[in-house]
């Protein structure tokens, strides 16, 4: 949904995250989730509790914000080099097919 009105809310939106980074907050409505409950695959009784699965619902606003500041903090971790030289899982800037060892 968001891709399709882009063009009109992505200014407010980069706004929106430079200010958040800016003053270091978070704002609450990101945190919340709507918890859905969906029926788990081969169940017949419904009325058992087994028969769900709660799946959390997160805001993609704040999604994007963890994302953004995700890649700022790798980036930051291996430019002011904080990391070991071997540890590459989860960095984007650092694949972990390099990670080898070194002889």
């Amino acid at each position: 949904m968001l891709r399709t009105v882009w063009d009109i809310i992505g200014e407010h939106v980069r706004r929106l995250y430079e200010g958040c980074l800016v003053v270091g907050h978070h704002p609450q409505a990101f945190c919340e989730a709507e918890v859905v409950m969906i029926t788990k695959a081969g169940k017949r009784d419904l009325s058992t509790p087994r028969a769900w699965r709660p799946i959390s619902l997160l805001s993609c606003l704040g999604k994007g914000l963890e994302r953004l500041l995700a890649r700022r903090l790798a980036w930051a971790s291996v430019h002011y080099e904080m990391l070991h030289p071997q540890q590459a899982g989860a960095l984007r800037c650092r694949p972990g097919r390099c990670a080898g060892p070194r002889h």
